[in-house]
């Protein structure tokens, strides 16, 4: 499995042409965006389908709306740089493409916080969601 490194964003923010969109009690982990790119012309191509981009761009989703037991912790390790692995099989639903990601520092760093290690939806780069 590839690995790579990426940078810990906490209530990460996007400008839209709708203003500025704001999720709270989400951590994302922004990784190089070659690699989303390779991945999602990829996934286009085998599949015969478009991808819609994914909001945070090259991001691995460690938190997903859920808050911490312990909200004090909230940042811990905010920018810093954290490795992470990923599979080169591309999967689907349907509807979303990802690729599953591995890292025993981002399952801790949510222990840390008071969240369950695992998440609900396993670690994974989202390529995207199908255009219609």
């Amino acid at each position: 499995m590839p690995e790579a490194r990426g940078i810990l964003r906490y209530d990460p923010r996007v400008e839209t042409p709708q203003g500025e969109v704001f999720d709270p009690w989400w951590l994302i982990l922004e990784y190089d965006s070659a690699i989303l790119d390779r991945w999602r012309r990829a996934a286009q191509q085998q599949h015969g389908i478009r991808l819609s981009f994914p909001r945070w761009g090259a991001h691995v989703t460690v938190v997903s709306g859920e808050i911490p037991r312990h909200k004090k912790k909230w940042g811990l390790r905010n920018g810093e740089q954290v490795s992470f692995t990923y599979t080169e099989r591309i999967l689907t639903d349907g509807v979303f493409y990802w690729l599953n990601v591995k890292s025993g520092p981002l399952l801790d760093l949510r222990a840390a916080l008071g969240l369950p290690r695992n998440p609900r939806r396993p670690l994974h780069i989202t390529l995207g969601r199908v255009k219609e």
